[in-house]
């Protein structure tokens, strides 16, 4: 592991527990006072690409201003209050929005974002890209005409047909609101929606900011944040923040999980050892002990090895974004999980690298999201585009990193 890694999950540990630097992995501490300017600016970086960056900077900033210049110092303490003082405004916006659900007395399920925030010793040091909310298909209208209402802006990039974004050009406040929990038409995790069925008659309510939410029972959330991170590692992977939210939650509420129900639904769609090797990073690395779960450490003795997918977790960034080549390199791992054979899987996905599809290419070329027959212009604009900037994105890497990830797949047998 990479010293700025280490010293990552250090830094997490000790802001997730109230710790001083340099107290709290198990037998794997870092010392940070021993960094030079250079360990400090990786550190920096790592944080950053995986959205933690106020949570590292309040540990780590006694230490790191007693060695980087005062002006990179300076700039570093402003970005970090920025990120903490946009989510604050984000936050007390989601919080009006909902006070106008709630008087139109609609039932809309928060899942994550806020939820998870409140579970932090400093919730808004914790950034949230969006707000994610769940509503059920009789309800959907309603609520986008009361989004309208209160001026956000509809926002179609995603080219997701399960959800809609909405945003504020205001407060900067994003709001992703659901149909589904996960797209109904995909082959690789299209089924999970099957574990959801009922989350509407279970939900239970939720005080944030003074206002009353619903959300998803305690059992059901800990079950989607997992499968929600299951989601993102089939495409291009996910960052260290998710494991942090996985982690506290389970700790709020571990004594409201039936965890063998839950272990029996994860193995059911082949997520339980993905799930297992989870936790025992939270366990090893971010100092959570974590005694509930102890039965299924000792069930999955044989399959607990967190190290690869820690890895993996670390080298991807918020949801494998870390580069081009790692998200290109998901084409390999969907067509694996979606049923094709190895060399199946292989050769279409490596066609779909250099080719992409409209869905991978609809965020980028918006016009695919209503002429997706333009896909053929799409591929011509695109390699221009690197040719052009002498971009340095390679199919041969992303079909380096697709296959290793594939491995990965099946050492956690998702395959």
């Amino acid at each position: 592991m990479k010293r700025c890694e280490q010293q990552l999950l250090e830094a997490l540990s000790c802001f997730l527990h109230g710790k001083k630097s340099g107290n709290s992995i198990k037998g794997n501490s870092v010392n940070f006072k021993e960094n030079t300017a250079e360990d400090w600016r990786a550190l920096y970086y790592l944080s950053n690409i995986h959205g933690v960056f106020p949570m590292v900077f309040e540990v780590i900033y006694p230490d790191a201003s007693a060695v980087l210049p005062p002006d990179e110092t300076a700039f570093a303490k402003q970005t970090s209050m920025r990120c903490v003082c946009q989510q604050a405004v984000k936050s007390e916006a989601f919080a009006g929005i909902y006070r106008r659900i709630n008087e139109a007395g609609l039932k809309v399920i928060l899942v994550k974002g806020a939820v998870c925030r409140s579970l932090y010793p400093k919730p808004d040091f914790r950034m949230s890209g969006d707000e994610d909310l769940y509503v059920e298909p009789d309800s959907f209208e309603k609520v986008h005409l009361l989004f309208q209402a209160a001026g956000l802006k509809t926002d179609d990039s995603t080219g997701q047909d399960n959800v809609i974004t909405y945003v504020s050009g205001t407060t900067g406040l994003k709001i992703e609101l659901h149909k589904s929990l996960f797209p109904m038409d995909s082959a690789a995790y299209g089924k999970l929606n099957n574990a959801f069925r009922d989350v509407f008659s279970h939900a239970v309510r939720f005080s944030f900011s003074g206002v009353p939410v619903w959300t998803m029972a305690p059992e059901d959330h800990m079950m989607y944040l997992i499968y929600h991170a299951f989601k993102h590692f089939l495409h291009s992977g996910f960052g260290i923040r998710q494991v942090c939210d996985i982690a506290l939650y389970a700790e709020a509420y571990h004594t409201e999980i039936d965890w063998k129900r839950l272990f029996d639904s994860m193995k059911s769609f082949q997520a339980d050892v993905f799930a297992v090797n989870l936790f025992e990073i939270a366990r090893k690395y971010l100092d959570f002990a974590l005694p509930y779960l102890q039965p299924y450490f000792d069930t999955y003795s044989a399959d607990i090895s967190p190290d690869d997918l820690l890895k993996d977790i670390l080298s991807g960034g918020i949801y494998g974004k870390s580069s081009e080549e790692r998200q290109h390199s998901s084409l390999f791992t969907i067509n694996a999980v979606s049923g094709k054979s190895k060399a199946e899987a292989g050769k279409a996905a490596g066609l779909a690298v250099l080719f992409p599809g409209v869905d991978v290419l609809r965020g980028r070329y918006q016009y695919l999201n209503r002429r997706p027959y333009l896909l053929p212009v799409a591929w011509g604009q695109r390699i221009f585009r690197y040719l052009k900037t002498n971009s340095s994105v390679s199919a041969k890497e992303s079909v380096d990193i697709g296959s290793r990830r594939v491995r990965l797949l099946t050492k956690y047998k998702i395959l």
